[in-house]
């Protein structure tokens, strides 16, 4: 990490290292990747809600509703 601003919400870094999904996961046993996945979504996660005011994160109920708009428009 370069530096961070953690009133504004910024960070910078000089890169997440050079290993690549691609590089690790083990294209002849499929079933063996699930923890890396599952690490990759959790990382996801957790950026994606440090970047939403709590105000506006989606609750159950919510994102059930917008879900069931998917089929209505088409989407």
């Amino acid at each position: 990490m370069l530096a961070w601003d953690e009133p504004l919400g910024f960070m910078l870094l000089t890169d997440l290292g050079n290993k690549t999904m691609m590089r690790v996961i083990d294209k002849d046993n499929p079933g063996a990747n699930l923890p890396l996945y599952l690490q990759a979504v959790d990382a996801l996660i957790t950026w994606q809600l440090s970047s939403i005011p709590m105000c506006c994160r989606l609750d159950e109920a919510l994102l059930r509703r917008r879900l069931e708009l998917f089929p209505e428009y088409g989407i």
